[in-house]
């Protein structure tokens, strides 16, 4: 059987086939008949599709404002004062005064030396023999003029201080100690004596000023048999002088 539509209204055509062939498309003509009614009923069906209304939308456009003239320069901006933070006060360290401190007295360690009488002036030694030579050199006692010994009121003068200083006119000389001569030691002794007003040596009056331990005692004693012609002073008066004589020790 086949179907033939015109259109909705319009009229529906079927054709039956022999039953011949029915009975080969009874499936497809029951297929082509669903086909056909659904589409009836779609036709005499009308369906209307109405859209929603909607709101109507308002569009307003604004002009932008129009640029200022080119010609004209921008209004100054007012500057604006910043408040600077005061400075602080820098503090002063209060510094105490000091006070001088007035220098503790250094005592006086200074040691007189006493100038190395030259060649000439010394007494030698070589063997047992001793040579004097233009007499001995005058000195001080603790380099003060003018003083006193003992307390006996005589006045005590430097050789370079009295107009004539005292001169050697006997003059023993000392021996050679055996020991000092076998060890060979020699050396230099320098004697500081007191000669009184008749020429002699005043037995309590000679010092060691440089010594060798080994020749001290041989210079000493012959030294205190020296004799002198007194020293004198401007008025040709004699007076007690101090005097310095090295004597020296040497082998041959």
């Amino acid at each position: 059987m086949s179907v033939a539509v015109q259109n909705a209204s319009a009229e529906l055509m079927i054709y039956v086939p022999s039953p011949r062939a029915s009975r080969f498309n009874v499936p497809l003509l029951a297929s082509v008949a669903l086909h056909v009614v659904a589409l009836l009923v779609f036709a005499g069906t009308s369906v209307r599709l109405v859209a929603p209304p909607t709101a109507p939308i308002r569009i307003t456009i604004i002009d932008p404002a129009p640029p200022p003239p080119l010609g004209n320069a921008a209004a100054p901006i007012a500057a604006v004062a910043v408040a600077q933070p005061a400075p602080q006060p820098v503090p002063v360290a209060r510094h105490r005064p000091r006070i001088a401190r007035q220098p503790r007295p250094v005592p006086d360690t200074t040691t007189t030396t006493e100038p190395a009488p030259s060649t000439d002036e010394t007494a030698r030694i070589t063997g047992e023999s001793v040579g004097v030579v233009d007499g001995a050199p005058g000195g001080s006692i603790g380099g003060q003029s003018g003083g006193t010994v003992g307390g006996h009121g005589d006045q005590l003068f430097r050789a370079d201080e009295v107009a004539s200083p005292p001169i050697a006119i006997t003059k023993p000389m000392p021996n050679y100690p055996p020991l000092a001569r076998a060890r060979g030691i020699e050396g230099l002794v320098v004697l500081e004596a007191i000669v009184d007003r008749s020429g002699q040596i005043e037995p309590d009056g000679v010092k060691v000023l440089q010594s060798v331990a080994q020749l001290d005692d041989a210079a000493i004693s012959a030294f205190r048999q020296w004799r002198f012609k007194p020293g004198r002073d401007q008025h040709g008066e004699p007076v007690r002088v101090v005097l310095q004589v090295p004597i020296r020790f040497q082998l041959r």
